[in-house]
């Protein structure tokens, strides 16, 4: 998270499945004409990282088949020099670099969707381009997670569905780009939403939960929870989900941290 602002492409994995498939995804999308910027594939430490499960490897034929041969504009060419990572003084192009690097991060949406959909039909694996929606058809409270947090999220929405609770998940795929279009119009026909990070920045709270109170700032009122929650890898369990939720709606707002224990 800390390389947010970098002019990283940054995926959040919730699965060893994904994570294999994102390697895949995440070539085609760095290396897409228009994007051309490195992508980093993320999962969680300890919970994914130390844990052991079955994933489908594709066949070479598949995936030589999904990745097109690499063809960059910009290459070391001994008979056609040119300079990469140059010193730019003030007068230099380094304004106009940055403004292209912002373009090419608002252009990797477009490269994000395509791909998502051509690598669904290859290998029949639908990753939903940058966020997930887990029962939000009539939801009036959401949860917004990314990693492993989504899974226990899913979890607990289905329990608290059995209960009669109208609540759902948005499982943020992608952090860079920030979707934050795609959040608005998933969050606008809810009444709050509690916003649930794995990482924290000091002094400005959790990074997703700002993220998200940017994105809304001036398209909608709901009330947003931020929880900081799992640090270190420390596990976030069910009755934690279940706090959060009711946090959530009541509309607590504010920024909470979540099972923290008594320093002595």
């Amino acid at each position: 998270m800390n390389q947010k602002d970098t002019g990283w492409l940054q995926v959040y994995c919730e699965s060893n499945q994904e994570a294999l498939d994102t390697i895949l995804m995440g070539y085609r999308i760095a290396e897409s004409q228009d994007v051309m910027l490195p992508l980093m594939s993320m999962e969680d430490a300890f919970i994914l990282s130390h844990t052991s499960e079955p994933v489908i490897i594709p066949e070479q034929e598949e995936v030589d088949e999904f990745l097109p041969r690499l063809d960059l504009k910009f290459r070391i060419d001994l008979k056609n020099p040119m300079g990469y990572g140059s010193y730019s003084p003030p007068d230099g192009p380094f304004m106009e670099l940055k403004k292209d690097l912002m373009e090419s991060m608002k252009n990797s949406k477009k490269a994000i969707q395509k791909v998502t959909g051509d690598f669904a039909r290859a290998f029949d694996r639908d990753y939903s381009g940058l966020i997930e929606q887990y029962r939000m058809d009539d939801a009036k409270y959401a949860l917004i997670a990314s990693g492993t947090l989504a899974s226990t999220g899913k979890y607990v929405v289905n329990q608290l569905r059995d209960e009669g609770e109208k609540v759902g998940l948005i499982r943020l795929r992608f952090f860079r780009p920030f979707p934050d279009e795609e959040i608005v119009n998933a969050v606008s026909h809810l009444e709050s939403i509690g916003v649930l990070d794995r990482s924290i920045s000091l002094a400005a709270n959790g990074f997703t939960a700002t993220e998200v109170r940017s994105a809304l700032y001036g398209n909608s009122d709901i009330p947003v929870t931020g929880f900081t929650a799992g640090l270190g890898g420390r596990d976030v369990r069910i009755e934690d989900f279940l706090d959060m939720f009711k946090m959530t709606k009541k509309g607590k707002g504010g920024n909470h941290y979540i099972n923290v224990k008594e320093v002595k």
